[in-house]
């Protein structure tokens, strides 16, 4: 899977925020951005779609006319209930596809 596949960072983002959750800390902007290594446009296409989809809360997008951003504040997002079971949903399908691909890796192919 390429480095700034979607799924990838969005896995990535709520992997971090889980973390700080449960270590009772906030969300460090900067890291939050650098954990991602992509350009500005598509990570802030992605945290946007991650608040729309309830996977985090706390985003701040304020926008002037014709869309533009004005102010765009990741100081308090954090993770929301949804956002940790897709968390943890992805968990387990990761270690489905380790199993499977083991069974695969020592069944031979019959076709």
């Amino acid at each position: 899977m390429p480095r700034d596949d979607y799924f990838r960072i969005v896995y990535k983002i709520l992997d971090y925020l889980y973390a700080i959750l449960k270590e009772g800390k906030v969300a460090d902007t900067e890291t939050l951005r650098n954990i991602t290594d992509i350009n500005e446009a598509y990570w802030r296409y992605v945290i946007e779609e991650m608040s729309k989809s309830d996977l985090i809360q706390g985003l701040t997008i304020t926008r002037a006319w014709g869309g533009e951003y004005v102010y765009f504040d990741t100081d308090s997002i954090k993770i929301t209930p949804i956002g940790i079971e897709y968390l943890q949903e992805n968990h387990m399908m990761k270690k489905v596809y380790r199993a499977v691909k083991g069974v695969t890796d020592i069944v031979p192919k019959v076709f």
